[in-house]
């Protein structure tokens, strides 16, 4: 649809001359399968009707096209199924409301449920609300399972072999949000009906093509993007071109729940297919009974110079005092040694936090209690942070010192040298800190150590 059309006085010249440039562009593909309509979407013209102003266009309208549309129907389809609702009707009673993805379903039919591979027998079978022996594809159905079974909304029903469980995906994106995506960082990944988090760990920039361009770690707005996707769950997915219905997808930023880009897979990785956590014996309740007091996380956040390490350091010879188990994550110290290879860049920060955050993670499972000491300037990795360790287990610290107060002291001369330019994306001078929004403490690094540190120990829970 070429929008807007109003804007230019619904110039028939302009929009031929833009029909020719996108004939061009799509030369490769049947006819058939595309099209483009003059419209304006805040005038209505060409989306119901052509109206007035667009004599000149003899074609159909937006509503027109999409309802001459019609779902392609192969006879010897699978038949998939994509779970909308459950709706309990009793203690052993559920009725499950479904998307016809593929092929069609009758009663009787019995079907496999992904995840878990077991089978479903169906009946009680409505179509569109009215009872019904059979439903095609682009039909919603609704229906009962003969066996006692517990299916959750977004789970796939199927008699196809083309669909497959995995958490790593490579897939083309177009991101669509003003802010920038970085790898590293998490989205919510909807597919179907299906939801799951995810993160890209490497983008490439695609030219139309679909042509490589370079590896990138910042994705901006309209551009096209090859890359990898890890879910924090397995999800079940295919290629677009096999199954385009589990082959789309969107993402959408948790943080502002805007849609971040949308996608199409291409294939699976498989990469951690024979990858399977061993179940030890001695578990994290072993461990904190001998630590004495439960595994748990500090993150100490504010800007460089505002307290964090020093009110960290008093905390920890008050719990070495006490004789409780615990250790400093330190940013300065990280980066002489895990996170070394790491700069300051937006990308390089997000990675950073997530490094430590897992390291973190480890050592709160062993039944320490880790003190995290990082500037973390960006509120949705320490968000995230907070999703890898684990809610229960995770407080978060604001060490809100002024900005003048923490320039004034500069101990390692970094806010002088960020002033003059010869520390590009420092945190509060050229670079932003995004302040929580509902941390566990405030502290104010330039009031009373002795109090801070008292706040701080009251949240350590035996």
């Amino acid at each position: 649809m070429a929008n807007k059309i109003d804007l230019v006085g619904y110039s028939r010249k302009t929009f031929e001359a833009l029909r020719d440039d996108v004939t061009a562009l799509f030369e490769p593909y049947d006819k058939a399968s595309w099209g483009l309509i003059p419209a304006s979407g805040t005038l209505g013209d060409g989306v119901v009707r052509a109206g007035r102003n667009m004599r000149w266009y003899q074609g159909p309208t937006l509503l027109q096209a999409l309802d001459a549309l019609q779902p392609v129907v192969t006879e010897d389809a699978a038949t998939t199924l994509s779970l909308q609702l459950v709706q309990r009707q009793g203690p052993r009673k559920r009725r499950y409301f479904a998307s016809v993805l593929s092929g069609s379903v009758s009663e009787g039919d019995s079907l496999t449920v992904i995840p878990g591979n077991t089978q479903a027998t169906v009946t009680h079978l409505h179509s569109q609300g009215r009872p019904s022996g059979q439903a095609l594809v682009g039909e919603q159905v609704s229906f009962e399972v003969s066996e006692d079974r517990d299916i959750e909304r977004g789970s796939l029903l199927s008699t196809g072999s083309n669909i497959t469980i995995s958490h790593e995906w490579n897939a083309n994106l177009i991101w669509l949000e003003s802010q920038s995506g970085i790898t590293g960082r998490p989205y919510l990944l909807r597919c179907a009906n299906q939801q799951t988090r995810v993160t890209i760990t490497k983008a490439h920039l695609e030219d139309a093509s679909h042509n490589k361009m370079g590896e990138t770690h910042s994705l901006e707005t309209n551009n096209s993007y090859q890359a990898t996707l890890s879910a924090q769950s397995d999800i079940a997915m295919a290629p677009f071109e096999i199954f385009p219905a589990l082959g789309r997808f969107v993402l959408i930023n948790p943080e502002t729940g805007h849609t971040a880009a949308v996608g199409t897979v291409n294939y699976s990785l498989r990469r951690s297919e024979n990858v399977h956590p061993h179940s030890f014996a001695v578990n994290r309740g072993d461990r904190e009974g001998l630590m004495g007091g439960k595994g748990q996380v500090l993150w100490f956040t504010g800007l460089s110079g505002s307290g964090k390490s020093t009110i960290a350091d008093q905390l920890s010879q008050r719990l070495q005092k006490l004789g409780r188990m615990h250790t400093i994550l330190d940013g300065d110290t990280l980066r002489t040694g895990l996170n070394k290879d790491l700069g300051f860049t937006e990308a390089d920060r997000v990675e950073n936090i997530r490094r430590t955050a897992e390291v973190a993670k480890l050592m709160a499972e062993a039944g320490l209690v880790v003190l995290v000491c990082l500037i973390s300037p960006y509120r949705q990795d320490r968000n995230n942070a907070r999703d890898i360790i684990g809610a229960d287990r995770f407080s978060e610290i604001h060490v809100a010192t002024d900005l003048a107060v923490c320039e004034d002291r500069d101990p390692k001369g970094l806010y002088a040298k960020a002033r003059s330019g010869a520390i590009p994306n420092f945190t509060g001078i050229n670079a932003p800190y995004e302040e929580p929004l509902e941390p566990a403490l405030v502290l104010d690094g330039a009031g009373s150590l002795e109090d801070s540190v008292s706040q701080g120990l009251s949240l350590i829970t035996n």
